[in-house]
């Protein structure tokens, strides 16, 4: 195998590769990535049997061939070269020879005979969305996902489809997210895991094209963009009707900017840390204000008061966290909260913001 490559190009490739490759595998080859160079372009690849990907990236080919290095090692070195240093990887026998400029290094392979059978996108109907939309829409869902290895369903992301709308939720019972973006599609429902979409935000990230391709189906979720192909494992089981959490209507709702009370939740966390992070929330209709505030009874307390358009009057108790993750997903100016009593689900959205809404668990006060 013999190719010459720019250090951009390869670079850029190693850094999704290597998220992938496992250390921690019992199978120590999977710690390493797989070259292959084949029909006029490099192909590199990387698995640790749950998810994998695949880049090309084209190249001077003089020789084809294939070979297995470790993930670590080579992504490391590449990214001490200069960069739009041309490089020429060179393999023989067990040996990649690595040539750039005056830098020259050779690390010990593997055969490819031995690297595990990578799974790839059928030729069944692909769904198009938008690159943007879908990177703004998995930012602002994934982060209410569980991290408790105990409910590993909860661990993903829900995606599926209701009258040509595809839905994106994520949950970890305390909280919720969801998005909607209008399709042409049918998806059932396909549970996709949180770190592969953490694969998938980068590989968006990087990218420059407008729209993307996905694919649903046989327990695997598929992405192709540009250059690159990822291919997930679904989580297996059923996720929560997570819909009858969400209450169509409420008693109290404010309308108020966004950015006061980020402000006001902000600072009202500083006197909570003694409380577990919690903070009152109370709407008066009469004053058309929501105030803000906490207490901690060895340091001192907290208020802060927002105008704006409220209707009812009531008062609950949030984890300041839960609601700065929320209100940060919004970017807009106003924002909608509402929830009827101290033991209701608290539902923020915004007319500028379409399509979202994030749901926030009270505390017992």
């Amino acid at each position: 195998m013999k190719i010459q490559i720019t250090q951009n190009n390869l670079h850029k490739a190693l850094t999704l590769l290597s998220r992938v490759a496992s250390t921690k595998s019992p199978l120590p080859i999977l710690s390493n990535i797989l070259l292959s160079v084949k029909n006029g372009v490099l192909e590199l690849s990387a698995t640790n049997l749950e998810v994998a990907i695949t880049h090309t990236a084209r190249g001077k080919i003089e020789k084809e061939g294939s070979v297995t290095v470790p993930a670590r090692l080579f992504t490391d070195f590449i990214s001490q070269l200069p960069k739009n240093e041309t490089i020429e990887l060179f393999f023989d026998k067990n040996k990649l020879l690595i040539t750039a400029g005056s830098y020259s290094s050779h690390i010990q392979g593997t055969v490819s005979d031995d690297y595990p059978a990578l799974p790839t996108l059928s030729t069944k109907e692909s769904l198009v969305v938008d690159t943007k939309s879908l990177q703004q829409t998995l930012t602002r869902t994934m982060l209410a996902a569980s991290h408790d290895d105990s409910r590993p369903v909860l661990g993903g992301v829900l995606f599926h489809t209701i009258d040509k709308q595809l839905y994106i939720a994520a949950t970890d019972g305390y909280r919720l997210a969801e998005s909607a973006l209008s399709i042409e599609a049918d998806i059932k429902n396909s549970i996709v895991p949180t770190s592969t979409l953490q694969d998938v935000l980068k590989i968006l990230q990087d990218t420059s094209e407008k729209t993307v391709t996905m694919q649903f189906e046989d327990g695997q979720f598929g992405l192709k963009c540009e250059e690159t192909t990822l291919v997930s494992r679904l989580i297996e089981g059923q996720y929560p009707e997570y819909k009858q959490l969400i209450p169509e209507s409420s008693e109290i709702s404010a309308t108020i900017v966004r950015e006061e009370l980020l402000t006001a939740a902000k600072l009202a966390g500083l006197f909570a840390r003694e409380s577990g992070g919690s903070i009152t929330l109370n709407a008066s209709e009469a004053d058309s204000s929501l105030v803000v505030s906490s207490v901690a009874s060895q340091v001192g307390d907290n208020t802060s008061s927002i105008s704006g358009k409220v209707s009812g009057d009531g008062n609950v108790v949030l984890n300041v966290r839960y609601l700065t993750d929320a209100l940060n997903c919004f970017e807009t100016n106003e924002i909608t909260f509402r929830f009827s009593g101290s033991i209701s689900p608290c539902v923020l959205s915004s007319k500028e913001q379409p399509g979202y809404q994030h749901i926030v668990m009270p505390l017992k006060s």
